[in-house]
């Protein structure tokens, strides 16, 4: 049996659904509903559970409930991140602590494999917070002695472009002239991958033994942010306008409760190392077919 650890997100709950529809046994891992958690919640479980998973009770952050969980499970899935829980909680105590946990526990279970969702160049030692709590992550992963296999997808398309971008043409087009406001210079390259090409390259890698051991990217394409918004305007067919802000300030394009979000994505964005390479050879590897921007921008995207 699969334990999809993250199932209530947008991509652990594609990727339990895929498996559903397969026909593997899957059990999914859920917290406690509260009011407070229900605007982080993109897969319902009760859906899941209507296809079939079986349904667990169970948080990153209590051990005892990942003992349980774990029961008669081969292999684990997890795609968790504070980032998207809401500000209560730190990746500390999720993405690294929490990691950690699953995967000891997960190794004295008698787990088969750990496939743990990462981020391109995720590194223990780096400046920028996402990349070194994912690093630590993984440095907990290899502690614990669990068979594993990382996948490291660069940006989602869903995310970088579709919010931090989409949001600011849609809030702004209103008033005749869509803009997007950019922390930094806006000529970074960043790479970036669909969320839905990670989904299918974790099922990939899914009871693979020639996989355990590996730290497997994914990048589909790179841009910098400029390039992408002059894609969208092509696409549009009218012209954005860009305005480039110093890091530390706020952006203005969206409404006060999208701001802060925003502003925080883009700042991180803007301090990421540049990335100019792609992974052409993963897609080959696995028999995948990766989207490109342009077809995410099309709205062809299967994520």
């Amino acid at each position: 049996m699969h334990l999809i650890v993250g199932s209530t997100g947008r991509l652990g709950g594609r990727i339990a659904t895929l498996l559903l529809e397969r026909g593997a046994p899957v059990r999914a891992l859920v917290r406690a509903h509260s009011p407070e958690r229900a605007r982080v919640v993109h897969t319902d479980p009760e859906r899941l559970r209507e296809l079939g998973a079986d349904i667990a009770e169970g948080d990153l952050t209590r051990p005892e409930s990942l003992v349980m969980a774990l029961e008669g499970i081969t292999h684990v899935v997890s795609t968790a991140t504070s980032t998207k829980r809401g500000e209560a909680e730190s990746m500390e105590a999720v993405d690294v602590e929490g990691t950690s946990t699953l995967a000891r526990l997960a190794a004295a279970a008698g787990v088969h494999q750990f496939v743990y969702v990462s981020a391109y160049r995720a590194d223990a030692s780096s400046d920028q917070p996402i990349m070194r709590e994912k690093g630590l992550a993984e440095r907990g992963i290899a502690a614990s002695g669990v068979a594993a296999t990382i996948v490291r997808p660069s940006a989602f398309m869903q995310d970088w472009i579709g919010f931090t971008l989409g949001a600011q043409v849609q809030a702004t087009a209103a008033s005749g002239t869509p803009r997007v406001q950019l922390i930094g210079d806006g000529d970074l390259p960043i790479g970036f991958s669909d969320e839905g090409d990670v989904a299918r390259l974790v099922l990939a890698v899914l009871e693979r033994e020639d996989t355990i051991g590996e730290a497997i990217p994914l990048t589909a394409e790179t841009a910098t942010y400029r390039e992408v918004v002059q894609r969208m305007s092509q696409r549009m067919g009218t012209e954005i306008e860009v305005e480039t802000l110093p890091v530390g300030s706020q952006i203005t394009t969206v409404p006060e409760e999208l701001a802060g979000m925003l502003t925080f994505m883009l700042t991180i964005s803007a301090g990421w190392r540049p990335n100019t390479d792609t992974t052409p050879q993963v897609a080959e590897r696995f028999g995948l077919e990766f989207t490109s921007i342009d077809t995410f921008l099309k709205g062809e995207s299967r994520g």
